[in-house]
């Protein structure tokens, strides 16, 4: 997965992968969030490879970037294992990467290759009783919620009968069927019957599933645990506009549409915590994108 300014609860996404790419902009540096989501993989022991993003810019300084991003590291207390780290220099733009500096410009290929060399396998028992971390939400109007995670014990199918627990709610025990399961084929998904140990599926036909439950066969009820959200820190009013101009432009403006909005909001960002219109959210890049 990649990590390039993400906040909120992105990083319960850490529980799908088996390592993170740190994606680091060639001229801008290390940035606050960056801090904050690094410190999440670190602590959960996540093999980190180090991408300097636009290199081809003209007032890049990869060799700085480079430097400032180790010292994050250290400033996090990051292991000697975890100091070192490969380092892969890229233009998303342009279609190329390197490993170092002075190398030709073809394309993609090294950042693929440190990708296999470094990160490990999935591991699991292909052959055990099911368990599958939600570590993301998704909704579509048709379907509703749809939860996505990794399968870290044996495997899924279709229509298959399963229950929900939670490794922060003990006393959570739902029975639920899986109505319709995706597989990821780049960024589409694709619909199959069954997939097995390792793979990111994604799950619909549970209407009230959340990040962080646990899908597992009711012969053994076993939770995942899971990193937990953490709180929302920034909040804001949201209501009705009462200056002299309200009413002239806008399509959705009454308290009832505002309100409609922020909580369908929910249906996919769980960071956020509305009440009636007033919203708590972890930073200003959600409340920006609402």
């Amino acid at each position: 997965m990649w990590i390039y300014n993400i906040v909120g609860s992105s990083y319960a996404l850490f529980d799908v992968g088996n390592g993170v790419i740190l994606v680091v902009d060639a001229f801008e540096g290390p940035m606050p969030q960056t801090k904050f989501v690094l410190q999440k993989a670190l602590d959960l022991d996540l093999r980190v490879i180090v991408c300097i993003n636009k290199i081809d810019r003209p007032e890049a300084r990869p060799e700085a970037v480079i430097d400032e991003t180790l010292e994050l590291f250290m400033d996090l207390d990051a292991s000697d294992e975890q100091l070192d780290c490969p380092f892969v220099y890229a233009s998303a733009r342009a279609g190329f990467a390197k490993k170092e500096l002075d190398d030709p410009e073809v394309d993609m290929s090294p950042l693929f290759e440190t990708i296999i060399n470094y990160i490990p396998e999935p591991e699991g028992d292909p052959e055990a009783e099911t368990q599958v971390l939600i570590s993301t939400i998704d909704y579509n109007e048709f379907v509703g919620r749809i939860g996505i995670g990794k399968i870290d014990s044996g495997s899924l199918k279709l229509n298959q009968d399963c229950v929900i627990v939670n490794h922060h709610d003990p006393d959570k025990m739902k029975k639920v069927k899986i109505g319709k399961l995706y597989v990821f084929d780049g960024l589409k998904r694709v619909e199959v019957q069954n997939a097995t140990i390792g793979e990111i599926v994604a799950i619909s036909g549970i209407p009230d599933i959340h990040i962080g439950d646990t899908l597992c066969s009711p012969e053994k009820p076993e939770a995942i645990p899971f990193q937990k959200i953490s709180e929302p820190t920034i909040s804001m009013n949201f209501m009705v506009n009462d200056s002299p101009l309200a009413g002239q432009e806008g399509k959705f403006i009454t308290s009832r549409h505002l309100r409609d909005r922020l909580f369908r909001e929910l249906n996919t960002d769980v960071s956020g915590s509305p009440v009636c219109s007033h919203v708590r959210y972890q930073m200003r890049s959600h409340i920006g994108i609402i």
